[in-house]
């Protein structure tokens, strides 16, 4: 895998070499796709690990060290996984769609808190910071055409219009007892936000979950644990709707889940699928 992830390292900075405008593109992209998540970046982790078939999440805030993690014990990132990081708008999750999140754009949610990010899976870590991008711009672009773009973008000198998520500094971990790690080194200002929607994941907050049946919370003073116990029932004989229980310590949730194939004027019609 490590491999792989060089050679796609290699080809990004070629095509950025070759075509600023590729560079510029992707960058739009990614802070669009960035905004359009914003006040939502902790469900949109949490919608990672529960469709990469994560059973237990581990959210951990360190306000010492300006870092907030979220572990899962899921699937690792695959090949297409690592794909979607280096291209802003595409998706790792081609199944068919069924649920909340499922374009897996809004991982790019968390850049706007971010000095810096570290994506720990495969025994790889995959960390990205600002200070890089501004390395990475520097060094693919020559200082006549840095001007130039920023003349032409109307940019201030401070901004390096490169994506944050691509070329990556490449090493191997311990990982631990996590499949993968998502670890952010938040910048001051957005703690108070982090802790908002930190403090919002409720019992209910899985009931739009399939997975996930525990939540630990670490560095979050009286932020229990949320404990799920899913369990599949027969289908109700009145509806034959396809059911499940999931129990909390306070409270028992019956989920009822019907489908109809979405009128045409509303498909997407380059898609095979109904």
């Amino acid at each position: 895998m490590e491999s792989f992830i060089h050679e796609l390292v290699k080809k990004t900075e070629t095509k950025y070499q070759l075509n600023h405008s590729d560079m510029l593109a992707d960058y739009n992209r990614e802070n669009e796709t960035a905004k359009g998540y914003n006040g939502r970046q902790i469900l949109e982790l949490l919608q990672n690990c529960d469709d990469e078939g994560s059973k237990e999440v581990l959210i951990k805030l360190n306000k010492e060290l300006n870092t907030i993690s979220i572990s899962n014990t899921g699937t690792p990132f695959s090949e297409n996984g690592y794909r979607s990081l280096f291209i802003s708008n595409l998706s790792s999750k081609t199944s068919k769609k069924r649920y909340i999140g499922n374009k897996g754009l809004g991982f790019r949610s968390i850049i706007t808190w971010s000095d810096s990010i570290e994506v720990i899976s495969n025994g790889i870590s995959l960390f990205y910071s600002r200070q890089r991008r501004k390395e990475n711009f520097e060094r693919l672009v020559s200082v006549e055409r840095q001007a130039q773009i920023r003349a032409e973008e109307n940019l201030k000198n401070t901004v390096h219009p490169i994506p944050f998520l691509t070329l990556p500094k490449v090493s191997q971990v311990d990982q631990g007892d996590f499949t993968t790690t998502i670890r952010i080194h938040y910048l001051d200002k957005f703690l108070r936000d982090i802790e908002k929607q930190i403090s919002e994941i409720t019992s209910e907050t899985t009931l739009f979950l399939r997975h996930i049946e525990q939540i630990r919370f670490e560095g979050i003073n009286g932020k229990a644990s949320i404990k799920c116990n899913r369990q599949v029932l027969p289908d109700d004989k009145k509806s034959f709707a396809p059911r499940s229980l999931l129990t909390f310590s306070d409270s028992e949730w019956e989920i009822f889940e019907e489908e109809h194939a979405l009128p045409i004027e509303f498909s997407d019609t380059d898609r095979e699928e109904e």
